[in-house]
């Protein structure tokens, strides 16, 4: 009661280079429960890869029928939207130094804005 709590939490990723191998990085997920003024600031991290060369995200753009590799959402052309579909591409790398790819696309079923 009169707690100022939310279901609502900030969710990053972000990548650290790997101090024992040069040229790959560590997969980060940082999560914030607490939304407050800081963002940026607090949470919890986990690692979730190491050995990664590169992470690609591209986005669906219905006007341009084309993947972008920004997506703005405060763009008036993208009208408070989220893209349609995600292609996420992943680049790991083995003990051995052989380079592994991943790519999946995903639909984002909630895509446009709910009206009343």
């Amino acid at each position: 009661r009169n707690a100022r709590e939310s279901d609502q939490n900030i969710v990053s990723y972000y990548g650290k280079s790997n101090a024992k191998k040069r040229g790959v990085y560590r997969l980060f997920r940082r999560e914030k429960t607490v939304i407050d003024a800081e963002p940026d600031k607090g949470g919890v991290s986990q690692m979730l890869l190491d050995n990664v060369v590169s992470l690609r995200i591209r986005y669906w753009d219905r006007q341009k029928t084309d993947w972008v590799r920004e997506w703005d959402t405060e763009r008036i052309e993208n009208a408070l939207a989220i893209p349609p579909l995600v292609e996420i591409k992943l680049v790991l790398q083995d003990e051995g130094g052989k380079k592994m790819t991943f790519l999946t696309r995903t639909k984002i079923f909630m895509s446009e804005r709910l009206t009343r």
